[in-house]
């Protein structure tokens, strides 16, 4: 009785272990998204980087800045990064 006591308990704690570490990359990942779309935002306030921001459309302009910030694809992946990307750029 008191062995499946144990075995719950050091299940459980691995369970909010892993619950910690999803929510520390979550937000990671929502961090460089806000940083990668801030960036882009300030960039564009030049006219010249604006008008070939637009040449190259949405998708390149992400991908040059993502390039650019060396962002590594784990964080790319992320769907918190997307968000805070598109919120702020």
């Amino acid at each position: 009785m008191q062995r499946a006591a144990a075995v719950g308990k050091a299940f459980e704690r691995i369970v909010w272990l892993l619950a910690a570490l999803a929510a520390a990359y979550l937000l990671l990942a929502g961090y460089y998204g806000y940083a990668v779309g801030r960036a882009m935002h300030d960039a564009k306030r030049n006219p010249l980087i604006a008008v070939v921001a637009g040449a190259i459309g949405r998708e390149g302009s992400e991908r040059y800045a993502i390039t650019k910030a060396r962002i590594p694809s784990y964080i790319v992946e992320a769907p918190t990064f997307w968000i805070a990307l598109r919120l702020n750029e």
